[in-house]
């Protein structure tokens, strides 16, 4: 399902669920607490309007209100946060990457239907109930609250890891990873476990260093919300690429003819494994070219380039590139 069709779910959450909620079920509730002649003043009865909903620098509102600052059980939820800044972490000016973000959620709440928000990295490390030992805890931290008291279910992560950083595992040495010092955006979707449970300055050095619970041990742990990032590093960046996104979700603005080419960029996100589709990126990109072939335009200018050994070449016509640095450069060429 996409989001926009989630987002139909959230719409109902909070507060027009209110009005469809069973008898039994109020019955039940008003047998359980102590103040049952306060419940419609906490759900309060009638008509919402979910059609007019506070959006930046315009009065209508599909939340039927103005979402609350931070995650709260008060009031509407927004469906999708974008988490960016206008400066680095280190303090360096980019141009005005929150007005970027900013359209681009009025967009997604306008126009295609997702209630979604923006927060700096700057308001998230400055609120106390946030604080903690790293830039990247705190933002987890945030996450998480919105997930809870929002039921939030898709965070946008807008910039590089200069703006929005990640979390780093291993250490020193490879361990159990394939390269040094991975990035790791999905640390932040996923909030049981412990992924240092020797508590020093790295985390995840190796297998033995995670809790049974955290997504390393992929029989117990699981994403508990969507997480994305939209790499850029200025806000002309930000500007180029939500721009593509907005064109490439409105296909009746570009003309049939613009869906012809393709270049699929793909590597061993984890293993070396080619018939691991949960480690193998160009295994999946194999299964989204299958999908391609069977749509209505005609694919004709498909290029790949994997990062992939030698033995796996066989699998399909690929570009043989030895490792994600000569990737990099041969992407910067």
């Amino acid at each position: 399902m996409s989001p926009e069709e989630n987002a139909k779910v959230f719409r109902i959450r909070r507060p027009e669920a209110r009005d469809t909620r069973l008898k039994t079920e109020v019955a039940w509730i008003r047998n359980l607490v102590e103040n049952p002649l306060l419940f419609d003043l906490f759900y309060p009865r009638g008509e919402q309007n979910t059609n007019n909903y506070m959006i930046q620098g315009s009065e209508r509102s599909p939340y039927g209100g103005e979402p609350t600052c931070w995650p709260s059980l008060d009031g509407p939820a927004p469906a999708q946060i974008i988490i960016t800044d206008s400066v680095t972490i280190a303090g360096e000016r980019i141009g005005n990457m929150v007005e970027i973000f900013q359209n681009y959620a009025n967009w997604k709440t306008e126009d295609r239907g997702l209630p979604t928000i923006v927060k700096t990295v700057s308001e998230i490390i400055a609120n106390p109930e946030y604080q903690s030992f790293d830039v990247v805890e705190s933002i987890k931290m945030f996450i998480h609250h919105a997930a809870q008291d929002w039921g939030t279910k898709w965070v946008l992560l807008g910039g590089d890891t200069d703006i929005v950083p990640t979390r780093r595992l291993g250490g020193p040495n490879l361990g159990d990873h394939n390269r040094l010092d991975p990035p790791a955006d999905i640390y932040y979707s996923v909030f049981t476990g412990d992924w240092n449970l020797n508590d020093d300055a790295y985390f995840w050095e190796n297998n033995n260093d995670a809790a049974p619970d955290s997504i390393v041990h992929f029989d117990s742990g699981f994403p508990q919300i969507w997480i994305g990032r939209v790499p850029c590093r200025s806000a002309l960046d930000a500007q180029v690429i939500t721009e593509k996104i907005q064109a490439y979700l409105d296909p009746p603005s570009l003309p049939s003819d613009y869906y012809q080419s393709a270049l699929f960029v793909a590597g061993p996100t984890n293993s070396m494994n080619p018939s691991d589709s949960l480690s193998s990126g160009y295994t999946a990109s194999e299964r989204i070219l299958r999908v391609l072939d069977g749509s209505p335009y005609n694919w004709s200018d498909i290029e790949r380039l994997y990062a992939m050994i030698p033995s796996h070449a066989e699998q399909c016509d690929a570009s043989l590139i030895q490792c994600y640095h000569d990737l990099k450069d041969s992407l910067d060429y």
